[in-house]
């Protein structure tokens, strides 16, 4: 990626990176640039990304992956907002976009 392609996904919103980050499940995007890894330490993305990421195993149900999740990282556990937002985000239909 050149300079100019850089400065181009710069100038992309907030909004789209935080998407690209949480639809792609590649955490390593974060060190793509210093935008993508403010966007992927925001709790928005954060918790979007965990849900994300629970309901891309569909062998078990949602609410088992999350419970697993958070007791294999507790440093997620430990922040209230990201579980909160986490815990909303499988209360909507699985039908809504993020």
């Amino acid at each position: 990626m050149n300079n100019n392609d850089n400065s181009t996904f710069n100038k992309l919103p907030a909004s789209i990176l935080s998407n690209i980050f949480v639809l792609t499940q590649t955490p390593d995007l974060s060190l793509l640039n210093k935008n993508m890894h403010y966007v992927s330490q925001q709790v928005d993305a954060v918790s979007k990304y965990i849900f994300q990421y629970a309901l891309s195993n569909s062998e078990d149900s949602l609410d088992s992956n999350l419970r697993t999740i958070f007791e294999s990282y507790t440093r997620i556990q430990m922040n209230e907002t990201i579980v909160v937002l986490a815990l909303n985000n499988s209360s909507i239909s699985t039908t809504k976009p993020i």
